[in-house]
């Protein structure tokens, strides 16, 4: 159902989480005058699966409207995954960091996506913690 609000913080979500895949989070300076940029597709398999697999739970989730127990966990879920595509990241800045012809590094705005996406991700949760309030009113008053 679109018109509620817990759907536009679900799409919100899944749209920062393909964004992942765009915008780099780490750019490294190497000795030897080459940049490197790290995307989520260009970094470990790992790294891959993760923003992925963010992306179809935020996505999916948009269509299980009727089952609100079931939205609310696999919001939690998307939560979670979100935390460890964010240790992810570091583990493979840190990985790059620790190469013998790594000069200097910055972040980029590609790492606060995932950071973006739990925001998103708990505000569709209130959303649907709202929704289930007003079922349960309304079961009350039959």
């Amino acid at each position: 159902m679109i018109q509620r609000i817990q759907t536009v913080w679900l799409l919100v979500a899944g749209l920062l989480a393909v964004g992942t895949f765009e915008l780099s989070f780490y750019k490294a300076d190497m000795k030897d005058s080459t940049t490197v940029l790290l995307y989520a597709h260009t970094s470990t398999i790992l790294v891959y699966m993760a923003a992925a697999v963010l992306a179809l739970i935020c996505f999916g989730t948009i269509f299980l409207f009727k089952n609100r127990p079931l939205q609310s966990r696999l919001c939690l879920l998307g939560i979670v995954l979100s935390i460890g595509l964010l240790i992810l990241e570091d583990h493979q800045v840190d990985v790059t960091e620790a190469l013998s012809n790594y000069s200097t590094g910055a972040w980029r705005p590609g790492i606060a996506l995932p950071i973006l996406v739990i925001v998103a991700l708990i505000l569709a949760m209130r959303g649907i913690r709202k929704d289930r309030k007003l079922v349960k009113s309304l079961e009350r008053l039959r």
